[in-house]
């Protein structure tokens, strides 16, 4: 797969981490996959290239199976080792394990015990008791797990600010714009923005964008050089709360990268 980065790879053998302990595997294997992702994220050669050569062995701590499922990801955009482990897992395991306070080891505690397969079916086990019924876990833990659930519900459709202006500088460098602005949600400062679409112009994750002829037609965004737009002072964020304005908490940051079972 072309260009696939440092990051890439070390992601997806993130991925096969979290999936090797939801499904209860060997505790230090699934380390060992953990271990070479921090290894490769930090590597300043291409782990791909180097797979391709067969020099990435050379690497110390990675061996030829390391090595071979680098170099398939760089053919295939996936390996053998992740499509096995996801076709074992839950179809749902991906939002499962966004909810707050439920770790991958204590998510296998769950699937093992309760049969769990879907966040409606892990509302309903911490609803009715048989989440604070396990060992480990107790009413409190059921308790906080539901309220992340809840959280989880109430935030969909949002993103956090760090994730919208990547989001945003993607779009406009993916379309090619010589001229735009991030608007909306992400220009005020709101720190969770929402997903938006609107007639005439793109909104996504609450950045606005357009090329010079929408922004000519009054359609798109105003035409100024593209930057990070500053934000508001305390002063002027304490009068646009006065103004009617409120706090919006930012979400935790999921425990794990994956989002979705899909090749890379």
């Amino acid at each position: 797969m072309a260009g696939l980065t440092n990051r890439d790879i070390a992601g997806v053998f993130r991925d096969i981490e979290v999936l090797m302990q939801v499904l209860g595997e060997d505790a230090r294997r699934a380390q060992t996959y953990g271990r070479v992702a921090w290894q490769i994220e930090r590597m300043e050669a291409s782990a791909a290239d180097l797979a391709v050569a067969g020099r990435l062995v050379e690497q110390k701590g990675i061996g030829p199976k390391i090595q071979a499922a680098v170099a398939e990801l760089v053919d295939r955009g996936t390996c053998a080792r992740l499509e096995e482990l996801v076709a074992r897992a839950p179809p749902g395991l991906p939002e499962l394990l966004k909810v707050p306070g439920l770790g991958p080891k204590r998510l296998h505690t769950v699937l093992a015990e309760l049969e769990v397969r879907t966040i409606e079916e892990l509302k309903a086990a911490a609803t009715d008791g048989r989440l604070a019924a396990l060992k480990g876990f107790g009413p409190k833990s059921a308790e906080k797990i539901l309220a992340g659930i809840l959280f989880l519900e109430r935030s969909r459709g949002l993103a956090r600010m760090d994730d919208a202006e990547r989001l945003a500088a993607d779009v406009i460098r993916a379309l090619g714009l010589r001229q735009a602005v991030a608007c909306h949600d992400l220009e005020r400062g709101v720190r969770v923005p929402s997903f938006v679409e609107r007639p005439g112009h793109v909104e996504l994750a609450g950045a606005a964008l357009a090329d010079e002829e929408n922004s000519r037609r009054g359609t798109g965004l105003r035409e100024e050089p593209l930057e990070r737009p500053a934000r508001p002072s305390p002063r002027e964020g304490m009068r646009r709360m006065r103004n009617g304005a409120t706090r919006t908490s930012v979400p935790p940051a999921p425990r794990t990268g994956i989002t979705g079972w899909c090749p890379i």
